[in-house]
């Protein structure tokens, strides 16, 4: 009788590594159904990374790491344990090598790779694939954004449902389906499948260092934009940006506020702006990146949730400390409305900067 604690080490090998081992061509997560009981000629079964587990949506066959190598080598249980245990302590095999390759295996540990090594991709995808939104897009019409910020920003437009699907085989044109895959671009869906990770959004804002495309964050469409909905949506398993950095110039004050709409926001009605991306934690990060601007005067603009407000409390004391100019008094959305010459009664009813865009 085989122990239970060397059947459950053989159930947490890599199933992905195990089916390269096998010689079983998995394209993603996919590949032919290797039971008997059917021809294969489309791919059907797929594996499932969270649970180490594999099933063919065919002939509903669906089993463990030892219930694929049972079926691959047509061998008893105990054999297949022994396969398995035997193959990982194998650590220099070509199969190996291969499946260390894969971008799900490099990805299992939870590791998040930088952007930077992706741009080519990103900046195909911004400057190649994509269009400018029109005067009816979520952000001119409802958030106030000028068309021109938003062409001087690439700010591209993903709101056509219809295009989900091109966006894919436009890409698969330049590039090989793993790359666009562990671009973060098109993770791979419960169902072992690629798909857009901007499916729910309306636009996609790039991020630029050195001139390059680095990362991508997609803003959501209007109508999911609730509670229960991230307002952003981010690139899978890449390293997430602190600060939104546009086209900005350094003759005038920088306002440092919270989210890219709002940045884009400022920079319409011609004032600077850098965005801090969400209640971030790494100030040490966003000080260091600031500091491109040491030389301009920063103006700090809070929304005035107290979590918005706690993280603008810490910024202050660690620009003290690097030397950076900042006004002391912050410039709240309140302040902004004076600005725009609004009304008293205006005034008391807005809540944060996302509020002044009633007023326009």
């Amino acid at each position: 009788m085989v122990d239970k604690q060397i059947i459950e080490r053989s159930k947490q090998i890599s199933i992905i590594e195990l089916a390269y081992r096998l010689g079983i061509e998995v394209k993603g997560t996919v590949c032919r159904c290797i039971s008997p009981s059917h021809e294969d000629k489309n791919p059907s079964m797929s594996f499932k990374i969270e649970t180490n587990t594999f099933k063919c949506f065919s002939c509903g066959f669906h089993g463990d790491t030892i219930a694929l190598v049972r079926q691959a080598r047509n061998c008893e249980f105990i054999e297949a344990v022994e396969f398995i245990l035997n193959e990982s302590l194998n650590k220099t095999s070509a199969s190996e090598q291969k499946a260390q390759k894969h971008p799900l295996k490099r990805n299992l540990s939870g590791s998040k790779e930088k952007g930077e090594k992706h741009s080519d991709i990103y900046e195909y995808f911004i400057n190649k694939v994509l269009l400018f939104p029109r005067e009816s897009h979520y952000l001119v019409a409802d958030r106030k954004i000028s068309i021109e910020v938003l062409k001087q920003n690439n700010v591209k437009n993903v709101a056509d449902q219809k295009n989900r699907h091109h966006y894919l085989n436009e890409l698969k044109k330049e590039f090989p389906e793993d790359r666009l895959i562990s671009s973060g671009l098109f993770p791979i869906s419960k169902k072992g499948y690629p798909y857009f990770a901007f499916f729910n959004c309306c636009a996609v804002v790039p991020f630029y260092r050195d001139d390059k495309i680095v990362y991508l964050q997609g803003i959501t469409k209007p109508e999911l934009r609730d509670n229960k909905t991230p307002k952003v949506f981010n690139l899978s398993r890449i390293q997430k940006e602190e600060l939104y950095i546009p086209t900005i110039s350094e003759q005038k004050p920088i306002h440092v506020c919270e989210g890219i709409i709002t940045s884009l926001f400022f920079i319409s009605k011609d004032l600077n702006s850098i965005a801090i991306l969400s209640a971030s934690k790494r100030l040490d990060k966003i000080v260091n990146e600031l500091s491109l601007y040491k030389n301009s005067e920063f103006i700090l603009c809070p929304d005035v949730d107290p979590i918005g407000l706690e993280m603008f409390e810490r910024l202050k004391p660690e620009l003290y400390k690097q030397g950076f100019k900042y006004n002391e008094k912050y410039f709240n959305p309140i302040d902004f409305g004076r600005k725009l010459n609004l009304k008293t009664r205006e005034l008391y009813s807005i809540k944060d900067f996302n509020d002044l865009r009633f007023y326009m």
